[in-house]
């Protein structure tokens, strides 16, 4: 009973995840395609949607293997054949969740989302901590570059504006452990924006980038900034945490068909009784 429950559970679960996986692969794709002008170094967004590519796409196959795996593991003959793959699938399925987890989990670091209990896990690992503190630099001298090199577009008040600081690397990318920009702009505004992010400050709407929001400072730009992300990227995580949830089920659902499958299993049908040689209906 057990066992004919976890198999019916994981067809129709693996069915339903190969329609997922292939929405999240056309999805990462397009969500390449619009963030594309974001990617810096550190910034994990365009990172996040290559994974979510190979995760789509890894999923589909996936999903097919453990289909294959149930069907086989309670029919006569090919019992050993679907322990097997439901070994492989349980094994791969493991570590998909785990990559899912962390995905999300970075989505939601990068935008500054919360985590409910895992929030305080992450806080009592080094390692974890470690990574989300050279996140936060990294956002953080993101949104200071952006905030310097776009606010020197706008017709500001130089005694009003006073720019914060933004760190690049040799190539003029933001990077919080680079050297400090040296604005050419000398308090003459408006001017040009660095090359590295003027695309990013064209495509910035009127409600991240005024003369207003400027003068405002860098907390009132950082706030606006940060809930146009939110707004944007956190359903991803969400998503992201949602189907590795769905998994684990399936990951439990292939451990009770590996150790709990007993009893007889399911003859195969002998088509050929049914047709003559050349493949008729024999009456």
């Amino acid at each position: 009973m057990v066992c004919r429950t976890a198999q019916r559970v994981t067809i129709c679960l693996n069915a339903l995840f190969i329609l997922i996986g292939i929405s999240l692969a056309a999805t990462g794709g397009y969500m390449l395609n619009v963030i594309g002008k974001y990617d810096i170094p550190g910034a994990p967004a365009k990172t996040a949607m290559y994974c979510l590519i190979g995760l789509g796409v890894f999923l589909t196959l996936l999903a097919c293997l453990g289909m294959q795996g149930s069907a086989m593991r309670k029919t006569q003959g090919t019992e050993g054949k679907g322990l097997c793959l439901l070994i492989i699938y349980a094994v791969l399925l493991l570590l998909v969740i785990l990559v899912e987890m962390v995905v999300g989990i970075v989505v939601f670091v990068w935008i500054g989302g919360s985590l409910g209990p895992v929030t305080e896990k992450i806080e009592s690992n080094e390692k974890a901590q470690a990574v989300v503190k050279k996140g936060t630099l990294q956002a953080s001298n993101f949104i200071n570059c952006l905030y310097d090199g776009c606010c020197s577009t706008q017709e500001v008040n130089a005694s009003t504006f006073n720019q914060v600081g933004c760190y690049v690397n040799d190539k003029g990318y933001p990077d919080y452990e680079g050297s400090l920009y040296e604005s050419p702009c000398n308090e003459n505004y408006p001017c040009d924006a660095p090359e590295a992010i003027a695309e990013t400050c064209g495509i910035l709407g009127s409600n991240l980038l005024s003369v207003d929001t400027c003068h405002s400072g860098i907390d009132e730009f950082k706030l606006n900034v940060a809930n146009a992300v939110a707004e944007n990227f956190k359903p991803i995580g969400y998503v992201c945490l949602v189907v590795g949830g769905i998994q684990l089920m399936l990951f439990i659902m292939a451990v009770l068909q590996i150790c709990w499958c007993c009893g007889e299993s399911d003859p195969v049908d002998d088509w050929d009784d049914d047709y003559d040689e050349y493949g008729r209906v024999a009456y």
